[in-house]
């Protein structure tokens, strides 16, 4: 198996790539670039390109402001996914938190989007959306059956109380391009449980699956979750 260097930079902590395939063939990659794991008093969203399937790519941009500060208090973005939607446009989400109590409950959980309508090159000014969470999903596009074009944008969060926190999977819906949202819709919710950190799937008959990390630490397996109409249960 050969292996290629997306990006290396050995004066920052670079981690959680995520990559789309655009209609020209361009691999899209973006990942985020941070102090340390544990140390997020410096962040930024990163981007890279490779035009010959992933044997070399450019040197990496930015795409978001650098966030600088004490991440207890200051905003500092954390984990970015990136899609391509059917009418060839990229879309960027990532998590920005601040304010991080016990349990992670309180503080900010918010979810932005840039988007690209020229293959990575170029990319807009964040837009907020009120997707509560952290580690979103890559934004879903449906392609079959009467949901398609439907956005689905997920994350995880835990819910009070914070001594005993409630881990809770739910996404969002839009029907309009990201216009307007629904109400989050409940994928998990199991007190026993530590979900988080799902991913959506379009099945081709047009069901959804999710399957979510168990992160209690004692082996548990992951789990899944289906959804027969689009996403609204």
């Amino acid at each position: 198996m050969e292996q290629f260097a997306v990006s290396r930079d050995d004066e920052i902590y670079e981690a959680f790539p995520d990559v789309a395939l655009t209609p020209t063939g361009r691999l899209v990659c973006v990942f985020a670039e941070c102090t340390h794991h544990r140390d997020r008093s410096y962040t930024r969203v990163m981007t890279t390109t490779s035009d010959d399937r992933g044997r070399t790519w450019t040197t990496k941009q930015a795409i978001s402001e650098a966030l600088h500060g004490d991440p207890k208090v200051d905003p500092w973005w954390n984990c970015p996914r990136v899609s391509c939607l059917g009418d060839g446009r990229l879309v960027v989400v990532c998590d920005r938190i601040a304010g991080r109590g016990v349990g992670n409950i309180g503080g900010e959980q918010s979810n932005w989007l840039w988007f690209s309508d020229d293959g990575g090159g170029t990319w807009s000014a964040p837009r907020a959306t009120p997707i509560v969470g952290i580690v979103p999903d890559q934004l879903i596009e449906l392609k079959h059956g009467e949901y398609a074009g439907r956005w689905l944008l997920g994350a995880h969060t835990k819910l009070p109380p914070a001594e005993a926190p409630l881990w809770s999977v739910r996404t969002w819906i839009s029907d309009d391009a990201g216009e307007s949202w629904s109400q989050p819709r409940q994928i998990a919710q199991v007190p026993d449980l530590q979900l988080c950190e799902a991913s959506v799937a379009e099945l081709p008959e047009g069901d959804l699956v999710c399957f979510m990390r168990e992160n209690s630490g004692e082996g548990a397996d992951a789990y899944k979750c289906l959804s027969v109409d689009g996403g609204e249960s």
